[in-house]
């Protein structure tokens, strides 16, 4: 008597396999890293190995320095403002206990003057600063002090020229007295060289021009040898003729015929050919005249220009 298989027990073994597969697949799917867990681990790896050789600190921003201003060419406000400091600095210097000073600004007045000129024409900015400071005298008592500094600019560089503190001056730039006094002088021998340079260059340039014009009709009158010669010999012939009663002299006949027959050498010139050679020759020397005559004039108004500054007040 045979055995009858149970139906139901091969459909729970092949349930039990499908759902084991199942899982299998599941377990398997959770535990992968899904991409984006992938590149943000491979960012921080990258991240990690830069940062071995990488120093992360940010680079330093580079410091531009200011420009220098030249303290003699900068605006009025900024030229006061070195000054003032510049005259502190020194009157403090001169003061029983510098340290008490109290310099009172709102008292300062601080004025720029013409400029004066050294003795190699430069010129020299002066300011002065007049102000007062409150300071302990000897017996600790507190005084106030007037005082004045005149400073010097010069090629960018502001100099103390000279102090008076209560009364004593005392001149602290060497020259500034000769300075002063020679500004005048000092200011004429430069308005001098500065005329003659500017005419030179004129009067330079105009002798260039009549040169060019010389050569001009140097070249003119070498290519018109023919006319030139025919011209100068009918002039002597002209000159001849008009001696009147001297013309049946010999002498004056034979140098006539001379005369003519160097005129039959050169052959018969046209009316036209010597009026165009006429008209193109005065017109170069008119312009040689008027050029060298610009020479003498530009030579007299440096000349009188020269001599209105020599003159010219103190």
């Amino acid at each position: 008597m045979k055995e009858k298989k149970n139906p139901g027990c091969l459909q729970n073994i092949l349930a039990l396999i499908v759902l084991t597969a199942i899982i299998f697949v599941v377990v398997r799917m959770c535990s992968a890293p899904s991409p984006n867990a992938q590149a943000r681990q491979t960012a921080k790896d990258r991240q990690i190995d830069s940062t071995s050789t990488v120093d992360p600190s940010p680079a330093p921003e580079p410091t531009i320095e200011p420009a220098e201003l030249d303290p003699c060419t900068a605006d009025w406000a900024s030229l006061k403002l070195g000054s003032q400091d510049l005259a502190e600095g020194v009157v403090s210097a001169h003061l029983l206990a510098p340290s008490t000073a109290k310099h009172l600004r709102s008292l300062y007045h601080i004025e720029r003057y013409k400029p004066v000129y050294d003795e190699h024409g430069e010129k020299v900015t002066l300011v002065t600063v007049h102000g007062s400071t409150d300071s302990q005298n000897a017996f600790g008592t507190v005084v106030r002090v007037d005082w004045l500094v005149d400073i010097a600019c010069q090629n960018g560089e502001l100099q103390v020229a000279r102090i008076v503190v209560a009364g004593e001056e005392t001149y602290l730039l060497e020259g500034y007295r000769e300075l002063i006094a020679s500004s005048s002088e000092n200011l004429k021998r430069k308005q001098i060289r500065e005329i003659r340079n500017e005419y030179l260059i004129l009067i330079e340039s105009a002798r260039s021009r009549a040169a060019d014009i010389e050569a001009e009709l140097a070249d003119f009158e070498r290519s018109n040898l023919r006319i030139d010669e025919y011209l100068d010999v009918a002039q002597q012939l002209k000159l001849l003729r008009s001696y009147g009663d001297l013309d049946d002299l010999p002498e004056i006949q034979r140098r006539i015929a001379e005369l003519e027959a160097v005129l039959d050498e050169i052959g018969e010139i046209s009316e036209e050919e010597l009026e165009a050679y006429e008209f193109a020759r005065m017109d170069l020397v008119s312009r040689l005249r008027e050029q060298n005559e610009n020479i003498r004039e530009l030579e007299r108004e440096m000349e009188n220009a020269i001599e209105q500054v020599e003159s010219s007040a103190q």
